[in-house]
């Protein structure tokens, strides 16, 4: 999962400038070659949309967007404002809008699909709906002072240190469900990307402490993932 290699990867990053011991720098090789091999594999799965019919490329369209309302779910829906990370909303606002701008180059190419013309509708008021959400977050974080900003993110922290023990901890790995380990960890790494921004800009007693224990927790979480998924494919 490239989320949860790409927290491992950072964090080992980060432990390995503080503290250099040779098993990090092996560890951050072999998480490092892991997202190499994906870019291509990306890059490969780019060519072969390219080369296909305009309908199976609708179709694949159909599915990124259906990938990008999924990541929306698992980071923002149902979540408290303060503690969301409008960057990221920035980011698949702009991924979605790759996509209905491809879309509608399917219709300028020649293809007479109602349901791609139906997914460029879904896409068009998602895109209006996440716009409207960005906006009251912003709204909110902005009259928010820098210790309900630190409550907030420590409260969403502990939601899902919480979830973890409820579903993961002391549970055996051959059933348990990756795809909620995958939103818990993602989850958890933006969290940690609030966190570490905050005790960059203005240092907190409190935020510091939060901070720590969220990186160690992401540790924990991403090495149980990988140990999760080689029982499970084996």
């Amino acid at each position: 999962m490239t989320g949860v290699q790409t927290c491992a990867l950072a964090i080992l990053a980060d432990l390995f400038a503080r503290h250099p011991l040779p098993g990090l720098k092996s560890d951050i090789e072999v998480v490092g070659g892991r997202q190499t091999q994906f870019r291509d594999e990306l890059k490969a799965v780019g060519q072969a949309r390219t080369d296909a019919s305009l309908e199976a490329q609708a179709s694949a369209l159909a599915d990124e967007a259906n990938g990008l309302f999924s990541q929306y779910r698992v980071h923002f829906a149902g979540l408290p404002r303060v503690s969301r990370r409008p960057e990221l909303l920035v980011r698949l606002m702009g991924a979605l809008e790759e996509v209905r701008d491809r879309m509608a180059a399917l219709d300028s190419q020649g293809l007479r699909d109602p349901h791609n013309q139906g997914n460029q509708d879904i896409v068009r008021e998602r895109l209006a709906s996440w716009q409207a959400e960005l906006a009251a977050i912003r709204k909110e974080r902005q009259a928010s002072s820098m210790a309900t900003i630190v409550g907030e993110l420590g409260t969403a922290a502990n939601a899902e240190l919480e979830a973890y023990g409820q579903h993961f901890a002391g549970q055996s790995r051959k059933t348990r469900d990756l795809k909620r380990l995958s939103g818990l960890v993602d989850r958890l790494d933006e969290i940690h990307r609030q966190m570490l921004r905050l005790q960059q800009v203005q240092p907190n007693p409190d935020n510091g402490r939060n901070l720590a224990v969220v990186r160690d927790s992401l540790v924990r979480y991403t090495a149980e993932f990988d140990a999760i998924e080689e029982l499970q494919r084996s």
